[in-house]
């Protein structure tokens, strides 16, 4: 929050949930009984070795990149796309059954393969090897045809973190393989 020499750093678009509560009060809507609700931020499709560390260290504003809140009571879940000024406030909003879920990988990030492609959600799913030597050979150009890569796959991967910061993961979790 201080730079080096004490100076405070204003934060314009990020904005801190201060509590559970506000996460499922902006979820509430959605669902008539009990859910669970996490932050969340959806990685871009160039999110690779080399150029996460980058993306990281610069926090910059990577096309396909967003933060969100996803939600689910074992039957349906819910992302929203976060708006930048407020966390609470929803952007966009993706609905959709758990049976829509084709594969669930939990190796890296959080990796969903549904079954139908969901425009402005899923991307596409290419080998990390293919993604290096082009990544490598055009380090700017990466950057220019990423929002133009669904056009070579019908992309069904959706590429998540979650942000445990009230300690109910594992709830969400149990809720969504239930």
């Amino acid at each position: 929050m201080f730079s080096a020499r004490g100076k405070r750093k204003v934060g314009l678009f990020k904005t801190k949930i201060k509590s559970h509560e506000e996460l499922v009060a902006s979820h509430q809507s959605f669902y008539n009984g009990e859910f669970e609700v996490l932050q969340m931020e959806r990685k871009s499709f160039w999110d690779i070795f080399p150029l996460n560390l980058l993306i990281a260290y610069a926090e910059a504003p990577f096309p396909g990149e967003w933060k969100g809140i996803i939600s689910t009571n074992g039957e349906k879940i819910v992302i929203t796309q976060s708006k930048k000024m407020n966390a609470t406030k929803h952007k966009k909003v993706f609905e959709f059954l758990v049976e829509d879920i084709d594969s669930y990988d939990r190796k890296w990030n959080e990796k969903f393969m549904f079954k139908n492609k969901i425009s402005g959600l899923t991307q596409t799913n290419v080998n990390y090897f293919l993604k290096y030597p082009i990544f490598i050979c055009t380090i700017g150009v990466c950057l220019l045809i990423s929002p133009f890569a669904h056009m070579f796959h019908n992309g069904r991967l959706l590429n998540l973190t979650y942000k445990d910061e009230f300690g109910n993961e594992e709830k969400f979790l149990k809720l969504l393989n239930k």
